[in-house]
């Protein structure tokens, strides 16, 4: 089965990226890397349940994404960066936090990763493994 090269959210900074290469899935795609028509990589990293004080609960997630070089990518990739280094020293010096409620256009914003709780980002040791692209 084929999976959507959509993001699963909806997001006016990343208008029209689609996701390049899956990492995790469950239920959606969780950790990918995505890239804008222009070719700029992201990676984007599911960071928690969305709740909104509604009396409904669970209203959607909150994601992450960082602008990576393809050198970069490429480092996530085999493991010489962790996924926590990928996120909390982004190469630009922020990160794009998206709050995506369902059924609703999502907010978003620019933030230094020392901004975010810690609870955001995944344990020093998550690393990928993957072989590297020829």
């Amino acid at each position: 089965m084929k999976r959507s090269r959509s993001l699963p959210f909806r997001s006016f900074c990343l208008d029209k990226a689609e996701i390049d290469e899956v990492f995790m899935y469950y239920d959606v795609a969780r950790v990918f890397s995505c890239r804008t028509p222009t070719g700029v990589a992201f990676l984007a990293y599911w960071a928690d349940e969305l709740y909104v004080d509604d009396g409904e609960g669970y209203d959607g997630d909150q994601w992450m994404a960082v602008k990576l070089s393809d050198v970069r990518l490429e480092q996530l990739r085999v493991g010489d960066i962790s996924m926590r280094e990928a996120l909390t020293d982004p190469e630009d010096g922020r990160i794009l936090f998206i709050d995506a409620p369902d059924r609703k256009d999502c907010s978003e914003r620019w933030v230094k990763p020392e901004e975010l709780e810690k609870d955001y980002f995944p344990d020093a040791s998550c690393r990928l493994s993957l072989e590297p692209r020829a």
